[in-house]
């Protein structure tokens, strides 16, 4: 993505401005900027790890030849090309800081998690196949991909709900709400390109021009989805989405 933007945006080469917004693993980005410059697509970069809360550092979780690598990138204080910095937010805000002027900003999982009981009627399937339905809420207006579990683990499931009950089967359900919609495209506004990175996100989300990537995240599990709304406050840089 960023090779995306240096591309459409050649003068950004020279310093490339990155801010991640709570970033699982901010190593993989100091890793990034070292494999676009190392071919010279990439001849300065400013990566800057947003915190809430009060821890403000940063896990890079880097091998040691790695962590070479990036120490000899962003180590170098005489010329300053390539920087790394972390800072604290507050505990709300989607949107860059007002002293700070991304070319992209990363939002990751700032989307709320709510468990939701999964109340399919248990199938007789082969023991270990999962088996989902799909189940519209009338309160949220959401549609779910639900777990309807079959085999043992119906049977399992069968057993623990006499002790614990039918919340024995439940799933996380992941939905951007209208408020954070409504932040997403304030913040979009803000920076070139605005990046949503969470473990879901919807393709009915609004916020301008959208791609959303699936199956190659940029950091984290398989089932991330990266939403990329394109453009913000500057409609010259938007991209047919």
């Amino acid at each position: 993505m960023a090779e995306a933007y240096v591309a459409l945006e050649p003068a950004a080469a020279e310093g490339l401005r990155l801010a991640l917004l709570e970033p699982p693993d901010a190593g993989t980005y100091l890793s990034m900027c070292c494999d676009l410059a190392d071919p010279e697509r990439l001849r300065g970069a400013h990566v800057t790890v947003l915190r809430r809360g009060q821890t403000v550092g940063a896990e890079l979780n880097l091998s040691g030849d790695e962590e070479r690598r990036v120490q000899q990138r962003f180590g170098n204080h005489n010329e300053r090309r390539f920087t790394f910095e972390s800072r604290r937010v507050g505990p709300t805000p989607t949107s860059p800081p007002d002293s700070l002027t991304p070319h992209i900003f990363v939002a990751f999982d700032q989307t709320e998690r709510t468990s939701a009981d999964a109340g399919a009627a248990l199938q007789k399937i082969q023991p270990l196949a999962n088996r989902r339905r799909l189940v519209y809420r009338i309160g949220t207006h959401s549609l779910d991909l639900e777990p309807a579990l079959g085999g043992i683990l119906a049977e399992y499931s069968s057993l623990a709900g006499l002790a614990i009950g039918k919340k024995i089967v439940s799933y996380q359900t992941m939905h951007q709400t209208t408020a954070l919609e409504t932040q997403f495209t304030e913040a979009a506004k803000l920076v070139p390109w605005y990046v949503v990175a969470d473990g879901h996100v919807d393709r009915d989300l609004d916020v301008g021009a959208l791609r959303v990537l699936e199956g190659t995240p940029i950091v984290g599990p398989p089932a991330m989805r990266v939403g990329v709304p394109v453009g913000g406050a500057r409609p010259r840089r938007t991209r047919p989405g």
